[in-house]
């Protein structure tokens, strides 16, 4: 009878306390190289979200902007449109359109016209120009955020510019208007009461506030604050 084969004996080996602490180790790293790529994404991700945010607000103003163009467009418009209605009608009350006084207040009418015309064109070209940076590209990338609100600054600035130039052809037509007012009635006594109802008006309208927010109220603290700086006392405001 043959012996019976002795059964095999396997014994675990046991793991290596050097082969554990390196997979310790890796562990740690995997662990702190996967915090350390969540940290900089939720950063980017962050500072991302706040850059779309300041282009959103930036957008925003320039669609604000291309509104207020279309407005002085507008208001220029009408302006130009009611200058060649009171030449014509002032023409007709005159009977003398060869008079040195219906020359004038032409001239006067024509200078106003110039600056509501130019406006118009300039206003128009740069509102398109302003709605469509407002529009930010799709398919192509952003413009820098630096030049984008530079660009921005820049349509300001012709804003403003348009304003005063509107401003400037509108008191010049109002010139014209009293002037030519004179002449048109044939007794004064009527042209007398439209000045004072135009002094009525002017002073209601700077008791009621708006002299503070009107062009020539505006113009009225520029030339204050220039005439400061020249006699040298910095009152610490600036132009707008």
């Amino acid at each position: 009878m043959a012996p019976s084969a002795a059964p095999e004996l396997t014994a675990s080996r046991p793991e290596s306390p050097v082969a554990m602490s390196d997979v310790k180790d890796a562990k740690q790293s995997t662990e702190a190289c996967s915090s350390s790529s969540w940290t900089a994404f939720s950063r980017q991700f962050e500072e991302d979200r706040d850059l779309l945010a300041e282009y959103k607000g930036v957008q925003k103003e320039f669609t604000d902007l291309a509104a207020q163009f279309s407005s002085s467009v507008l208001l220029s418009t009408f302006i130009a449109t009611l200058m060649i209605t009171f030449l014509t009608f002032a023409n007709v009350m005159i009977h003398d359109s060869t008079s040195t006084e219906f020359q004038i207040g032409m001239a006067l009418c024509c200078m106003a016209a110039v600056c509501h015309i130019s406006l118009v064109l300039v206003a128009g070209r740069a509102g398109t120009q302003t709605y469509r940076s407002s529009r930010l590209p799709r398919s192509q990338p952003l413009p820098p955020i630096e030049e984008y609100q530079a660009r921005f600054e820049s349509f300001a600035r012709c804003l403003r510019l348009c304003e005063d130039v509107q401003a400037f052809g509108t008191t010049i037509f109002a010139v014209a208007l009293l002037f030519m007012c004179w002449h048109i009635f044939h007794s004064h006594t009527f042209a007398y009461a439209v000045f004072g109802f135009v002094i009525f008006v002017g002073v209601w309208v700077y008791v009621g506030g708006f002299w503070h927010i009107s062009w020539a109220g505006e113009q009225t603290r520029k030339a204050k604050l220039y005439i400061n700086r020249l006699r040298g006392c910095d009152t610490g405001d600036r132009a707008v």
